[in-house]
């Protein structure tokens, strides 16, 4: 399966309330996609999702229609189009060509040929909202309550939060202290071609590349994938032996195991 039909279809399972994460590896254990093209389909849908609602004003320029006139899989291949095209600097002609082969599939000539039509002419040049809340909200793809909140706390510094928002956070890792150190953890990876940086704020908290995820030390429990952010939760809870703790709405449960 190539990576836009995964991205395609991890798409529209969110669309129907999946977690992103959740929908592509759906998609990748039912369909035994390679490695390249799971990199190519996690980028997609990640993008789209993140940049959903600039994606859609745009697209909105360029339809008769409302996208919600448009079936689930219509819709998503037009945003993959647009976000491969104007965020991924896809050549054009790649981009269109891919996608109207899926509207295709998933649709059919009539549809296929709204795809091609719309991909070819668009463009981000579209004029956005006047009032400043509105237009940083469609162009930063964040809800108005982000933007307006990130006023009152930041100023005239409020769109570089915005703009620091929307970058990809970096893969962090928990060490797992009962079996290794951060220093013989850190000297492994690095053996094996791993870049890896040390965390932030915590010393058993680290910035690793997508590959060490491949690697033995994740299968052997060395360490286990958790933001930095989700182990300062722990930290702040500091648990003692003997305490009474609830955990709800635990999944995949990298806090509890942290605990």
């Amino acid at each position: 399966m190539k990576g836009r039909t995964g991205a395609l279809l991890a798409l529209v399972a969110i669309e129907k309330g999946k977690r992103a994460q959740n929908a592509l590896h759906a998609v990748f254990e039912k369909y035994g996609v390679k490695k390249k093209d799971k990199a190519l389909a996690t980028e997609l849908t990640y993008g789209v999702t993140r940049w959903r609602k600039r994606l859609d004003y745009i697209l909105s320029h360029y339809l008769k229609t409302p996208l919600s006139d448009l079936t689930p899989y219509i819709r998503n291949i037009l945003r993959i189009g647009v976000y491969s095209i104007l965020f991924m600097k896809t050549p054009r002609y790649a981009a269109v060509s891919e996608c109207v082969k899926l509207a295709k599939r998933y649709g059919h000539e009539g549809v296929a040929g709204l795809v091609n039509a719309v991909l070819r002419r668009i463009e981000d040049r579209v004029e956005y909202p006047e009032e400043d809340i509105e237009r940083l909200s469609v162009y930063y793809s964040l809800p108005e309550w982000i933007v307006a909140r990130a006023f009152e706390l930041f100023g005239e510094d409020a769109e570089k939060f915005l703009i620091a928002s929307n970058g990809a956070p970096p893969l962090s890792i928990r060490v797992n202290l009962k079996k290794t150190t951060p220093k013989e953890l850190v000297s492994l990876l690095r053996r094996s071609g791993i870049k890896v940086e040390k965390g932030m704020y915590l010393p058993y908290s680290l910035r690793v590349e997508g590959k060490a995820l491949e690697t033995k030390f994740m299968r052997e429990g060395l360490f286990t994938v958790q933001d930095e952010s989700s182990s300062f939760v722990v930290e702040l809870l500091s648990p003692e032996p003997g305490d009474g703790i609830l955990e709800v709405c635990s999944a995949p449960g990298g806090k509890t195991t942290h605990i």
